[in-house]
């Protein structure tokens, strides 16, 4: 599911690769890099899978990926979960550093969002050889997932 979305971007054409699992893409008046960080030091730093960074408007937007399960009223992602607490917080310490930095007060400076990171949600299992779009799912921003210690709803589900 992260390989599908680092792959295909809709709306934009991919113009090149590199070595280093990077992906420049364009539409008509944007330019993408998309950088797949799964598995890698990007992700033990900042918490995320990929990391879309749009070289037009300087902004970027992390997502992390979870995998729903499947169960007998439809595919769901349970809390607690000890790997996204993790994440979460590997994203929080990122945050913090991104604020302190300078917010650039021209019109392209504007963000509807300072905070970039997002998990994605998707089902675990989706086998479409001919889909050449981004794979189905959910996107969240973290502060969905955090829930007091203690809570009656600290042990609850996402559903699909």
């Amino acid at each position: 599911m992260i390989i599908q979305d680092y792959a295909n971007v809709p709306g934009f054409e991919l113009l090149d690769t590199t070595p280093y699992s990077a992906a420049t893409f364009a539409s008509d008046t944007v330019r993408l890099t998309v950088i797949l960080t799964n598995k890698l030091p990007l992700e033990e730093q900042l918490g995320t899978d990929l990391i879309y960074y749009n070289e037009t408007f300087q902004c970027f937007v992390m997502v992390q990926y979870k995998a729903m399960e499947g169960d007998n009223d439809g595919e769901v992602f349970r809390l607690p979960d000890e790997q996204l607490d993790k994440e979460i917080a590997r994203m929080d310490s990122a945050l913090v550093a991104l604020r302190a930095c300078t917010v650039r007060k021209s019109c392209d400076g504007f963000r509807l969002n300072q905070n970039p990171f997002y998990l994605k949600l998707c089902r675990r299992i989706v086998f479409n050889p001919d889909d050449v779009s981004q794979v189905d799912g959910m996107y969240e921003v973290p502060p969905v997932f955090r829930l007091p210690s203690g809570s009656p709803y600290a042990a609850c589900s996402a559903r699909s």
